[in-house]
């Protein structure tokens, strides 16, 4: 596991608020990590782990897409989305909020259902990451995380995990933060010889 040191915590806000002005447009278009397909796929697994959620975070949505997916594919739940730079988002506001994803509002203290993200590469430390979020969940909730390794950290990327290890460490991750892997999928690869993998973990 490898995380990148920032010199204090508002640079680190500044280089991810700039990151997602950049990708953006600074609002002007729409950008996800996951395509419309691809969080199709997030909501089956999300729907074999949790039943008939009725809450629902995405933390780092960027422009909102994935928030915006899964509430048409759950409309009788609540589904939030939160990014450190709230200029990018595009749909209805009325569930986002503007704020760092390792913050936990009094009121989404055991609240969430499910917890979703495919950007704790943007955490500055996973372990703290991680027990906000799991601060947020259910008794019974879930915490449906995307894991990147093999591309190395950078200011923007700023956690990755080791390309040999990432399964022990995905498991030690977990144990330190008090929740059990429940699921992990293949490993998808990318052009720069990167991989990720979805993993689905509950609240131990």
């Amino acid at each position: 596991m490898e995380t990148y040191e920032h010199k204090n915590y508002d640079w680190y806000k500044a280089v991810q608020q700039k990151l997602t002005a950049k990708k953006t447009n600074r609002g002007e278009k729409i950008l996800s990590w996951v395509d419309i397909d691809g969080m199709k796929t997030v909501n089956s697994l999300i729907h074999c782990y949790a039943n008939k959620p009725k809450t629902i975070v995405c933390h780092g949505c960027r422009s909102g897409l994935e928030v915006d997916v899964l509430q048409r594919l759950n409309p009788s739940a609540k589904v939030w989305g939160t990014d450190i730079y709230g200029l990018a988002y595009k749909y209805d506001p009325k569930y986002f909020r503007e704020m760092d994803f390792d913050t936990v509002p009094d009121e989404w203290k055991d609240y969430f259902d499910v917890v979703y993200s495919n950007s704790i590469d943007h955490s500055r430390d996973p372990i703290v990451t991680l027990l906000a979020w799991r601060e947020e969940l259910k008794k019974k909730g879930i915490c449906f995380v995307n894991f990147h390794w093999g591309r190395g950290v950078s200011r923007e990327d700023c956690f990755h995990l080791d390309p040999v290890n990432y399964m022990a460490e995905i498991h030690w991750i977990a144990e330190r933060v008090g929740m059990e892997v429940l699921y992990i999928s293949s490993p998808r690869s990318f052009a720069d010889g990167a991989s990720c993998a979805d993993v689905i973990m509950g609240k131990a």
